[in-house]
């Protein structure tokens, strides 16, 4: 997912980024899963790479 949204980010030079961690049935507690690994492992990774090209 993370070069993924790296990869978009370089094609489309997106600067802000709307998420949907929820999606049809998915209970609740999955959606908090999704959120946390969001925020632990995608979010921090893409601040990095974004600093990156603007530095």
């Amino acid at each position: 997912m993370r070069e993924k949204l790296e990869e978009y980010q370089a094609q489309i030079g997106f600067g802000h980024l709307l998420t949907l961690l929820q999606f049809g049935t998915l209970p609740a507690e999955l959606t908090r899963k999704n959120m946390e690994i969001y925020s632990k492992e995608v979010m921090p990774y893409l601040r990095n790479v974004t600093a990156g090209r603007v530095a």
